[in-house]
C-alpha cells in the first residue's frame, strides 16, 4: 500500500474529510472500464478494493501496469489535462472512491493550505513511481518490487509518512463502512502534527510527546 501511502502521508485531517464528504464510491464489475484511453477523466480515484489493469492501445492491447489497493488512478491526466494514454479496468471486482474533478479543481483554486499539501502528495508519489521505473530499465522481465524493496532507502521521515497515510487508509474505510469510531481522525492529526514538529527539530516535552501549539 505504499503507494497510497506516499499520497495521503501529506495531507492533513481536514483533506481526508473533504475528499469523504465531496467523493463518492462506485463498484465495478470485472472486466468494466474505469478510465478509458482518449476519453478525459471526470474524477481522480483510489483503488478501495479488487484489483485494475492498465492497457495500451493496439491490437493486442498490452498490459502496462497491474494496480492493487490503495493506489491512486488518473492523477496524470488530472495534472496535464490531456487525455488519458491507456485504459484501465477492473480486473476482478472492484471497488473505488471517486473524487469529482470539477470540485477537487475549485478546492485547488479556493484553498491554497490544500493546494500545498495535494501537489506535494502528486509529487512524492509520482517520484516513487519513477524510482521503481528507473529500477526496472534494461530488466524488463523483473517481476514488480514487493512492499519491502519499496521502503528500501527510504529515510526515517518517509517511512513515518507511510506508518500516518496507511492509517488515513484504514479510517477512510472505516468511515465508509460506518466502523469509525469518533476519534480515529484526531489520533491520526496528531500523529501527522508530531511528525511535522520532528521534522522541524521542535523539542519534546518530559512524556516523549511534541509540545502542543
Amino acid at each position: 500500500m505504499h503507494k497510497v501511502a506516499f499520497f495521503l502521508g501529506e495531507l492533513d485531517a481536514a483533506d481526508i474529510h473533504w475528499f469523504l464528504n465531496v467523493g463518492h464510491t462506485a463498484k465495478l464489475p470485472k472486466d468494466s472500464v474505469l478510465i478509458q484511453c482518449g476519453t478525459p477523466i471526470k474524477a481522480l480515484y483510489i483503488l478501495l478494493e479488487g484489483r485494475l489493469v492498465v492497457r495500451g492501445e493496439g491490437p493486442e492491447n498490452p498490459l502496462i501496469a497491474s494496480l492493487g489497493v490503495g493506489e491512486i488512478v488518473g492523477e496524470l491526466s488530472f495534472l496535464d489535462h490531456r487525455p488519458p494514454s491507456a485504459t484501465v479496468a477492473a480486473f476482478e471486482d472492484a471497488e473505488v472512491l471517486a473524487i469529482p474533478r470539477y470540485e477537487l479543481e475549485e478546492k485547488l483554486i479556493s484553498d491554497e493550505g490544500f493546494a500545498s499539501r495535494f501537489y506535494r502528495a502528486i509529487g512524492v508519489l509520482l517520484a516513487s513511481r519513477l524510482r521503481k521505473t528507473v529500477s526496472h530499465l534494461g530488466h524488463p522481465q523483473n517481476p514488480p518490487l514487493t512492499p519491502e524493496e519499496l521502503g528500501q532507502g527510504l529515510d526515517d521521515h518517509l517511512m513515518e509518512t507511510i506508518g500516518i497515510a496507511e492509517g488515513w487508509f484504514d479510517f477512510i474505510m472505516k468511515k465508509l463502512h460506518d466502523e469509525s469510531d469518533d476519534h480515529w481522525d484526531q489520533r491520526m492529526e496528531v500523529e501527522r502534527q508530531k511528525r511535522k514538529r520532528k521534522t522541524a527539530g521542535e523539542p519534546q516535552n518530559d512524556n516523549g510527546k511534541m509540545g502542543v501549539t
